[in-house]
């Protein structure tokens, strides 16, 4: 198995609240040693939350629908150049509009370091099975 680098990938953005009005200040994350997932952390009245789910959720809701649980991202509506992020946490739903072209460039900027296709490579099956066994002693 070949050497990699571990990097992390911050990208602040701006979104918007659907129901609020106003904005947030939030952060995307991505780490390539966790190569199929990406973290987005929200600000909220209730405190931070973080939201860990796949790359490819985000990636795939950029053009269309996608998600089922407590995350939802899909373009938005009406105006092409949004995308719609809607979270479930504190009982209740938030929605948010970001910028395609922040969702696009965080997206490109991960990619940059792991294509895609490439995260199964990235992924340490050793480590990940060490750390299992440990968790279950």
């Amino acid at each position: 198995m070949m050497a990699h680098r571990d990097h992390t990938v911050c990208w602040p953005l701006t979104l918007h609240l659907a129901d609020e009005g106003g904005t947030r200040t939030s952060t995307f994350r991505y780490r390539t040693w966790e190569p199929f997932s990406v973290t987005l952390t929200l600000p909220l009245d209730e405190g931070a939350a973080e939201f860990e789910f796949a790359r490819d959720l985000l990636a795939d809701g950029v053009e269309e629908a996608v998600g089922e649980g407590r995350i939802e991202v899909s373009p938005h509506y009406i105006d092409p150049d949004l995308v719609t992020l809607r979270m479930f946490t504190a009982g209740r739903w938030h929605e948010f509009y970001a910028r395609r072209d922040d969702v696009d460039g965080f997206i490109d900027a991960t990619c940059e370091l792991v294509p895609l296709c490439k995260a199964a490579e990235r992924l340490d099956l050793d480590a990940l099975v060490h750390q299992l066994l440990a968790g279950a002693r």
